[in-house]
């Protein structure tokens, strides 16, 4: 089951990386630079992943035929036990984050700072913004499930908190996709506004009242 999860988490990572980084191409134009630079945040996170994922996956397997072939469960426990606990007390030493006493929601809200001020009745902004989270937001719901589930598990130290970090970074994420979700709902209420009010200046009286209806 782990390294089922580790796998599938691995496959969504590089199409992630993938598909954000053709959003960073095609949104090449100078009106889309906020949402670039965001997307280019998403794109390294996730190519940094699927990297780690990669190497985990390769290790667990590597450590799994390991105590296969030396038979090592003999001496000292379960198959399990010894991939999944790994030996004795190693810990992982992680470097402090800077950004650590910052909330999550602190943080999306600095991410999306660019993104939140950037002109609300574009109707080519706001395409971008529906489509990107579109795209993505499911895909970051799953790796988020993925990475929670896995940090959960009595895995060995250094797995799991390679697999923590990374599950904080999916729920960022995520988070910074709905935002946006919600960030387009309402660029386009204004431009449908913006729109039905203009109609109503423009028109003649008898086209005006059926734009009221």
């Amino acid at each position: 089951m782990v390294e089922k999860d580790m796998l599938e988490v691995y496959e969504l990572e590089k199409k992630a990386s993938k598909k954000y980084m053709q959003e960073v191409k095609r949104l090449n134009e100078e009106k889309y630079r906020p949402i670039r630079a965001l997307l280019v945040k998403l794109a390294i996170d996730s190519v940094i992943h699927k990297h780690l994922m990669e190497a985990l996956l390769k290790s667990y397997r590597e450590v799994r035929g390991l105590v296969k072939e030396i038979e090592a469960y003999k001496y000292i426990g379960p198959e399990e036990f010894v991939i999944l606990k790994g030996f004795g007390e190693v810990i992982f030493p992680m470097p402090q984050d800077p950004r650590k006493k910052m909330g999550i929601d602190e943080l999306v809200d600095e991410y999306l700072t660019e993104a939140l001020e950037a002109p609300p009745l574009s109707e080519e902004y706001t395409t971008a913004l529906e489509m990107i989270a579109q795209i993505h937001l499911e895909s970051e719901k799953k790796m988020k499930e993925i990475y929670a589930s896995l940090a959960k598990k009595e895995l060995h130290p250094i797995f799991r908190d390679i697999l923590s970090c990374i599950e904080k970074d999916e729920e960022q994420h995520y988070r910074i996709l709905k935002k946006l979700t919600e960030i387009s709902k309402k660029r386009r209420i204004a431009i449908l506004r913006t729109y039905v009010h203009h109609l109503r200046v423009h028109l003649p009286i008898k086209q005006k009242f059926i734009v009221c209806l």
